[in-house]
C-alpha cells in the first residue's frame, strides 16, 4: 500500500464495503486499518473527535481559513473545535501556519484577526465619529472588546485614509471640529489684552481641555506665519498677549526717558527681562 494516496485507498476500502458481506469490512474494522496505516506513516490523517471521520492537514486548513471568513476575519480559538469536530492542538497547528505564511492575519488574545476585519471597523469608527465630533479610544475599546493599546494601533496607520479624524492624546476628533476649535481658539487669543490663565480660558469658554494646548501652539504659529504676534504661551499655565507686554515695554521705557533710571525690579516684571534684567537695558 505503499505510495497510495489518501483518495486511492479510500476507494479501495469503498469496494471492500460493496462486496458480499463475507468480505465486508465492519465499522470497527475500518478504523482500525485507518489507525494502522497513520501509525505506521503510510497516511497522513487527522481523526475527528467522534473517531468516524477524517481529513487531512490541508483540508484542515481550508475549513479553518472558511470558518475565520464565516465569522467576518474574527473567531476565537476555542470556538474552532465543537465546529469543525477536531481537536483544538490540531487546529492550533494550522492557525501558527497561517500566521507564519499570512501577514494580514494575527493572533490577538486567543483570536485569529484578519487585516479586512480591521478595516471595517476602522470604517465603523470614521462614520461613527463623524456624526458625533469627537471619540474616545477607551470607549471605543469597550465598543469592539479589545485594549485600548490595541485601537491606537488600529487607528493610526489609517488617520487620513480610512479613518478622517486628528489623534490628540486619547481622543479622535473631525478635522471639522478641530478646525472650528482652532478658530474659537484665535479668536480669543486675538481678544485677550492682559495675562490670562489657561485654566481660566478653558473653563470661561469652554474649551477641550485635551485639544487645547496643542490648538493654542498651532494658532500662534499660523497668526505669526501671517505677520501677527499675539503673545506667548508660559507652559500650561497662562497667556500673555503681545499687546500686553509691548505695552509693559512702552511704559518702562517712557519712565526710563523721563527719569534717567529705573529700578531692576521694575524691569524683572517685563516678558523678555524676568530672567536678566541687566542684560535687557
Amino acid at each position: 500500500m505503499e505510495g497510495l494516496s489518501l483518495e486511492a485507498l479510500m476507494a479501495e476500502l469503498a469496494q471492500v464495503q460493496k462486496a458480499p458481506s463475507v468480505t465486508k469490512l465492519s465499522e470497527p474494522n475500518v478504523v482500525e486499518v485507518m489507525q494502522k496505516l497513520s501509525d505506521l506513516g503510510l497516511l497522513n490523517v487527522l481523526f475527528t473527535t467522534n473517531g468516524k471521520e477524517y481529513l487531512t492537514p490541508k483540508q484542515l486548513r481550508h475549513e479553518v481559513e472558511d470558518e475565520i471568513l464565516a465569522h467576518g476575519g474574527r473567531v476565537n480559538v476555542t470556538e474552532l473545535p465543537p465546529i469543525l469536530n477536531v481537536d483544538l492542538p490540531h487546529i492550533e497547528r494550522v492557525i501558527e501556519q497561517l500566521l507564519r505564511e499570512d501577514a494580514s492575519l494575527q493572533l490577538f488574545q486567543g483570536e485569529v484577526i484578519a487585516e479586512y476585519y480591521l478595516d471595517g471597523v476602522a470604517e465603523e469608527i470614521n462614520q461613527t465619529l463623524q456624526s458625533e465630533g469627537r471619540l474616545m479610544l477607551g470607549d471605543l475599546a469597550m465598543r469592539y472588546s479589545l485594549t485600548t493599546d490595541f485601537v491606537t494601533r488600529l487607528v493610526e496607520p489609517r488617520l487620513g485614509t480610512v479613518v478622517d479624524a486628528k489623534l490628540s492624546g486619547s481622543t479622535l476628533y473631525t478635522t471639522g471640529y478641530v478646525a472650528r476649535h482652532g478658530a474659537r481658539v484665535r479668536g480669543v487669543l486675538s481678544a485677550v489684552l492682559r495675562p490670562a490663565a489657561l485654566p481660566q480660558l478653558i473653563r470661561e469658554h469652554a474649551f477641550n481641555e485635551a485639544l487645547l494646548y496643542a490648538l493654542f501652539y498651532e494658532a500662534l504659529d499660523e497668526m505669526r506665519a501671517h505677520g501677527r504676534l499675539p503673545g506667548a504661551v508660559q507652559g500650561k499655565s497662562s497667556y500673555t498677549p503681545a499687546v500686553h507686554a509691548h505695552a509693559q515695554a512702552a511704559a518702562v521705557r517712557s519712565f526710563y526717558e523721563q527719569n534717567g533710571l529705573i529700578a531692576y525690579t521694575k524691569l524683572a516684571s517685563l516678558p523678555g527681562a524676568s530672567r536678566d534684567p541687566k542684560g535687557y537695558v
